[in-house]
């Protein structure tokens, strides 16, 4: 999604489907030495992490404290991820919000969604962005405040955004983020239960925390109870 918005996939697929030939240089951008800010280091941030270093991005990470290395109670598929988490060039504190998003390319939401966290993301911190920052939400809608979202972007204080996580399920299909030429739209299947290793991946967590269970070790993503009533 960092590559569809910085080179406007959108405007290119508009241009093909009007027969239009244009070489701009908005479709040339690369992504490599920008500044990637993951708000929030579990696994979602972490994969981020491993992934935007390949693409030779530089990764900044927002965590309420330094983060630890992964337990062996928390599933990762081998290979994947940032268990010692010593990929980021940079960890932020909330303390630092301003300065961490104020040096952002791209703005990444991997936070999971806690009463604490609804509309985290307002006017000020959009604000805080510079106006070519695009923000990606694969987390949670609600962590960004609707208004100021809309906002934003009508405003063009923020370069654009790609949105898998919504205010309504379904979107309405009268909602003005559908209309923004800047916003990538996705029905939430960035974490998806009809791909290809959903299943399996659920079935070895599955086996694992039966053996677990059986044999008294701590099961793989428990959840607290407190973490249940949040969820429920």
């Amino acid at each position: 999604m960092m590559v569809n918005l910085i080179r406007d996939m959108r405007g290119l697929i508009r241009n093909q489907e009007t027969g239009t030939w244009d070489r701009g240089s908005r479709f040339q951008k690369e992504i490599r030495g920008s500044v990637v800010g993951i708000w929030g280091y579990g696994g979602i941030g972490r994969e981020t992490a491993r992934m935007g270093k390949l693409l030779g991005l530089n990764i900044h990470a927002m965590t309420r404290s330094t983060p630890s290395p992964q337990g062996k109670e928390v599933y990762r598929v081998p290979g994947t991820g940032d268990p010692d988490a010593s990929l980021p060039d940079r960890f932020f504190t909330p303390n630092q919000t301003n300065e961490f998003l104020s040096g952002l390319d791209f703005l990444i939401l991997a936070m999971p969604m806690h009463p604490e966290n609804e509309g985290i993301i307002g006017e000020a911190e959009l604000a805080a962005l510079p106006d070519h920052a695009f923000i990606l939400n694969p987390a949670r809608g609600p962590l960004i405040q609707e208004s100021a979202l809309l906002q934003a972007l009508d405003k063009g204080s923020i370069a654009g955004a790609a949105l898998d996580t919504h205010y309504h399920y379904p979107m309405p299909p009268d909602h003005p983020l559908w209309k923004f030429p800047n916003v990538i739209m996705t029905p939430h299947i960035s974490g998806s239960s009809g791909s290809t290793h959903y299943l399996n991946r659920v079935r070895d967590i599955f086996s694992q925390n039966l053996e677990r269970l059986e044999s008294g070790d701590p099961l793989i993503n428990e959840l607290t109870s407190e973490e249940v009533s949040v969820l429920g």
